[in-house]
């Protein structure tokens, strides 16, 4: 980890000194400060997933390699979950 603090260090940096993102024409910066229950909730889910599978999802989808069934286990209940979550949010906004 701390090699990648080392990293982010150096290069944010050098990155901040550019006009724009090389593959966009602006850069794109939360504004939001507020914390939310939806904010709150979603971070907990998140934390959660990430203590019961022992790995975040960087690592994980590298593990993937290994054949393992934690890995693989781990990787589709990311992914149904951002599936369940685009169609909650979905629903929830049709029915604002």
């Amino acid at each position: 980890m701390v090699g990648a603090i080392i990293v982010h260090f150096i290069t944010f940096r050098i990155v901040k000194k550019r006009h724009h993102p090389v593959l966009d024409e602006k850069w794109h910066v939360p504004t939001k400060t507020e914390i939310t229950p939806a904010l709150v909730s979603g971070s907990f889910i998140f934390g959660f997933g990430w203590a019961l599978g022992g790995m975040c999802p960087g690592p994980a989808i590298t593990n993937l390699a290994s054949f393992d069934i934690t890995p693989i286990i781990f990787v589709v209940s990311m992914l149904v979950g951002m599936y369940l979550f685009r169609f909650v949010d979905g629903f929830l906004k049709l029915n604002k």
